[in-house]
């Protein structure tokens, strides 16, 4: 399936992210990311979050896009879907464990989407994948992975958002743009798990992600929440 950004839709009616919900629990899985106005996932404001079905088509969900003098969009000035709908109509799916979620770095999303009192399981990771295939490589980014697997030059942030004295962030981007981008992402997730999946069994290392990768995301996630305290004494006598 060739990519063409031009399928990936901007969705700002409640209904429609309903529909698609819906479709997503049909299948049993959909590749997710939210989107931050910030690259630190413990203070970054919730701006919108991006999903894919199938591959070649993604939607993105604009929640609080702003316009690029400052000014919020909204009421008259841009239809987005309010934040409080959003998630309220994405908690049930996001919590459901008979629902897989694809997400890459799921740990980023685990952290930024527990702030806004929403605990992401049933996750499969493919950057978490690919390391347990090829622990010896060192190229386990998505942008890294679309590359190698699948032949594709992501969009860069510095296309997306500029850079320097120039540079936005994600909710200042012209929502078309930020669509491309979001959806890309997810899009990428998706065509990188049904490559890496099968992989997993074929080479024997299903048992080491099952036991070992995936369930160490949510522990660390929640590490990075609550901090860590560390016994100088214990630690000393460690060295």
């Amino acid at each position: 399936i060739a990519f063409d950004r031009s399928n990936y839709e901007t969705v700002t009616d409640i209904g429609r992210l309903a529909d698609l919900l819906s479709s997503a629990r049909y299948h049993g899985r959909f590749a997710f990311r939210v989107k931050l106005n910030s690259f630190d996932p413990m203070q970054g404001e919730l701006i919108g979050v991006a999903l894919a079905i199938t591959p070649g088509h993604a939607a993105y969900v604009p929640v609080a896009h702003r316009a690029s003098d400052g000014l919020d969009l909204g009421g008259d000035t841009i239809k987005q879907i309010s934040m409080r709908e959003a998630l309220d109509l994405l908690k049930p799916i996001l919590e459901d464990e008979a629902v897989l979620k694809i997400v890459q770095n799921a740990k980023f999303d685990m952290v930024a989407l527990a702030r806004y009192g929403i605990a992401l399981t049933t996750v499969d990771d493919p950057c978490l994948m690919s390391y347990a295939l090829d622990a010896g490589r060192a190229e386990h980014l998505p942008e890294q992975l679309a590359s190698r697997l699948l032949g594709y030059t992501c969009l860069t942030e510095k296309e997306v958002m500029g850079s320097g004295r120039s540079a936005v962030g994600l909710d200042r981007v012209d929502l078309a743009r930020a669509t491309e981008y979001a959806g890309e992402e997810t899009d990428i997730g998706l065509r990188l798990w049904l490559i890496l999946k099968p992989r997993l069994a074929a080479e024997a290392v299903t048992t080491v992600y099952e036991t070992l990768e995936r369930p160490l995301a949510p522990v660390l996630a929640e590490m990075q929440r609550a901090g860590v305290k560390v016994e100088k004494a214990a630690l000393s006598s460690l060295s």
